[in-house]
This record gives C-alpha cells, structure tokens and sequence, in this order.
C-alpha cells in the first residue's frame, strides 16, 4: 500500500457531523417553504412554484445536487441543481461561470434556497427525481447572494428563521479536498487555511494543506506543513514522516528524507513500501548496497509486490 493510498484510508475513517435540517414556520410573505421529501413524494403539486428549501449542496462537475444532509445524498432522495438555464450564448457562458463562482462559496454547506422546482428537470443523465432552476437566492452559514443583483447582501427575512449550521472545519476539509481533487490548488489551500484556524490542533488539515502546497511545487511550504502535522498526529506519524520524507526528496534534500523514511520505520518497521522508497533514495545517493538491503527487506515482508 503506497502513502498516499494510506493517507486516503486515514481520510475515509475520519468522521463527519450529521447535519439535521428541520423547516421553520412558514411565513406568507416570503412564499412557501418546502422539504426536498415533500417536493420528490408530490411533484404535481410543487412543479412550476417558487420556494424556499433547505439542501446539503454539492457543486462539482456532474453532480451539481442538493440533497437532505451532508450523509443523505443518495439519489433518489436528491434534487438537481440547475445552475446553467442551458447556455447557448458566449454571455450565458459568462453569467453561468460568475453564477459558479457565487455557488462554490457554498460548496458542501448546508443552504437556504429560493428557486423554482421543475419535476421535469432530471439533471445530469437524467439521474435525479427532479431540479431546483431559477435560483435567486441562496444563504450559508456565512453570508447570502443574490443572483439577481449579482451580489452579497444581508440575510433577508425569508432567511433568518433557517436552520443554516454554522462553519466547522470538517467542512472546509471537505471543501478543501473537492477543490484539490478537481485541480484548484489555491482554493484548496484557502480552505485548509480556515479549516486550521477553527481547528489548529488537528494534523489532517496541515497534511492536507501540505499536499496542496505539493502540487504547486512549493516544497518548502510543504515540509512546513508536514513538520506541524508530525507534531499534532499521534495514531499514523509514520505516515506523515512518509509524506514529508517524499516532499524533502523532491526539495533535494535526500540525507533528510532517508531520516524521515527511517523514522517511519522504526514506528512501522513491517511496512515492506517505507523500505522500497528509502532503498530509492538511496540508489540517488549512490548508496547501492544500503538500496539493495531496503529492497530486500521489502521484497520480505511483500514477496509478491515487484520490485524497482
């Protein structure tokens, strides 16, 4: 198992809160409010409105969803999120990439929503029981947009009786790891950044935050980041030693990441691949009999793995 497949196993067991999304009074003034439940078991009687919803969104290629909470999303239970009206023109494209921009600030929250509900509007492959189209306002934790004005503006009285949660750094790790995934390195690292200053004490956030820093090639951030993960993690600082070992060989630094490699070791010493990377630095250092006994070690413990 690579680093990086541990890291990823690390995430996986990490847990999240679940968010409940009770509905507050209705208020005459602002229109009706609906649950997504209510608007999936009787679409007749939704289609074509204009409402106010509470959804867990995600906005990301292909899944542009909003769903009951952050652990219900399956889809049957999801609405599509109609963000586009179909653009045909290069000016529906640049509302459409502004409209994005004004979502992704909302990306894996809990909102409030006025849209209109189309039963008709099954989304991506046609997937989902129906769309939220026509969005002309969505509030977060944090603050509220406009899609008529293009603009922030003050949570309105149609707003403030939602139960929007507040921000958690647990979100913005999520965030973070979406806008990683998909190629956005310094949206990731804004995210990272807030994530450790609601919660400074937790090694996750620096060790993804040093990855991020890793795709832009600025190792010195990076072995930073590792360093402060190292210092916080108490269950798997093997794998962090791995993680910033990696990044000082990519710095150049291979004394210093065969140090690291050996202090993964000596925490984990039956981990056949913390052997085979320190046998390939190794190798860089012209170390060829100190390369061959680290592979040999790791052929070992992994006889079936091939090896460098």
């Amino acid at each position: 198992m690579s680093t990086l497949r541990r890291i990823c196993k690390i995430l996986f067991a990490a847990s999240w809160c679940l968010v409940t999304t009770a509905l507050a009074a209705p208020d005459t003034g602002c229109g009706e409010r609906a649950s997504l439940a209510e608007l999936i078991a009787s679409p007749d009687k939704y289609h074509g409105k204009t409402l106010w919803v509470v959804a867990y969104i995600t906005i990301d290629f292909e899944n542009m969803t909003a769903c009951p909470s952050e652990t219900g999303t399956q889809q049957e239970s999801c609405l599509w999120l109609d963000i586009s009206g179909s653009p045909k023109t290069d000016q529906d494209y640049a509302r459409y990439e502004s409209d994005l921009r004004a979502w992704n600030r909302f990306n894996l929250q809990t909102v409030g929503i006025r849209a209109v509900f189309d039963k008709g509007g099954k989304g991506h492959f046609s997937m989902w029981p129906g769309s939220l189209r026509g969005v002309t306002e969505v509030s977060g934790y944090k603050d509220s947009w406009s899609f008529a004005s293009s603009a922030t503006v003050p949570r309105t009285a149609c707003v403030g009786e939602l139960p929007v949660p507040e921000e958690s750094s647990g979100r913005r790790l999520g965030s973070g790891n979406l806008k990683l995934r998909n190629g956005d390195y310094d949206g990731a690292i804004a995210d990272f950044d807030r994530a450790i200053e609601l919660e400074p004490g937790n090694s996750m956030h620096y060790l993804m935050r040093g990855n991020a820093k890793k795709q832009k090639r600025d190792y010195g951030g990076t072995i930073a980041d590792y360093t402060r993960a190292i210092e916080f993690e108490r269950e798997y600082k093997d794998v962090m030693y791995s993680a910033r070992a990696d990044a000082r060989e990519l710095n150049g630094d291979f004394d210093g990441a065969i140090a690291d490699y050996t202090r993964a070791i000596e925490i984990d010493p039956k981990f056949d691949g913390t052997y085979r990377s320190r046998g390939r630095v190794k190798q860089k250092t012209g170390d060829t009999k100190g390369a061959e006994t680290d592979f040999d070690r790791a052929k070992q413990l992994a006889p079936v793995q091939q090896q460098p």
